[in-house]
């Protein structure tokens, strides 16, 4: 009785898989219309299929209700707040200072946006170029690069904001 199924629970579903029987699971998961819960560290699979993240850590479970790249964002920036938790203020800045550090965090907000844009991009080419394993390779190596520099340009822009 398969319409009787309302959650379906998968662990690493991707691993050890050719391309057609990738396409083929990633095909069965899009006509799925019920609750999947899955484990992978596919990162494809998951910026395709996460729709919210339940982050295990200390013991305990915590429920991001975002896409994968959405819940790194806003990881990256819980993670840098909790290291540098905001001081209280000592005096207030000259406006001159405070200008120039809205401009500057405008700036950055330019460039984070611009990285954003260009993931997302090369999200759509990694499905274009879904079987081209060479291409594929340097897809991910350039997005891990540009994700690596969103990450710096997120704790640059919150430096700024504080």
């Amino acid at each position: 009785m398969r319409d009787d199924i309302n959650l379906l629970i998968l662990d690493e579903p991707t691993n050890h898989l050719d391309v057609n029987s990738r396409e083929w699971i990633e095909q069965a998961l899009e006509d799925y219309s019920e609750a999947l819960l899955f484990v992978s560290h596919d990162r494809y699979f998951i910026n395709r299929f996460a729709t919210r993240i339940w982050l295990l850590e200390d013991g305990r479970i915590t429920d991001w209700p975002y896409s994968f790249e959405e819940f790194r964002r806003r990881r990256a920036i819980q993670i840098q707040t909790e290291k540098n938790p905001k001081e209280k203020p000592r005096r207030a800045a000259a406006k001159t200072g405070q200008a120039s550090a809205a401009k500057r965090a405008a700036a950055v907000e330019r460039e984070i946006k611009a990285a954003e844009e260009k993931i997302k991009s090369m999200e759509a080419d990694i499905e274009l170029y879904s079987t081209d394993y060479e291409k594929l390779d340097a897809l991910f190596t350039e997005k891990a690069e540009t994700e690596k520099t969103l990450e710096a340009l997120y704790e640059q822009w919150y430096s700024l904001t504080e």
